[in-house]
């Protein structure tokens, strides 16, 4: 063991190459204390003041950007109107142009159909016709048969 006292005061003061024999008084302390107080306010009003900077020039930017935004949305409804009108005039023109052909289509197929009488629907339906007739007869006849032995009595 050696008689010398240990060195204290952490690295500064070896940094500086002053060994440091005494503790630290508590005026030294003190004095510590408020020097690191003081830069920490330092410190503390320099980022404080870098975030109003800040937010000052993103609000500008902000209000900027909410300015363009709105010169585009009109900008793009002018467009939108304009291609909304030539597109109402073209869709005018295509419905009349279709109710034209239509129109055309109707008048020529009126010209070359068929007049229908009442003779051509019998021939082309003469089945049915016979069918309705046989059944309704059928129909009657066993209609007569029930209501005769229901009323005749004969069995």
């Amino acid at each position: 063991m050696t008689d010398e006292p240990q060195s204290g005061g952490g690295m500064a003061s070896a940094a500086r190459g002053n060994p440091v024999t005494e503790p630290l008084s508590i005026g030294d302390a003190g004095a510590l204390i408020a020097a690191v107080a003081t830069l920490v306010a330092g410190s503390t009003a320099t980022i404080m003041s870098r975030l109003d900077e800040n937010t000052r020039a993103a609000t500008e930017r902000w209000r900027l950007h909410d300015v363009e935004a709105e010169r585009n949305r009109a900008a793009m409804e002018t467009r939108f109107v304009k291609v909304e009108a030539v597109l109402e005039a073209h869709l005018q023109i295509a419905n009349e142009h279709f109710a034209k052909d239509r129109d055309e289509d109707l008048v020529m197929d009126a010209r070359i159909r068929p007049v229908r009488t009442g003779a051509a629907w019998l021939v082309g339906n003469w089945r049915s016709i016979l069918l309705l007739a046989f059944g309704s007869l059928g129909f009657l006849a066993v209609l007569a048969d029930i209501l005769t032995r229901y009323l005749g009595g004969t069995t």
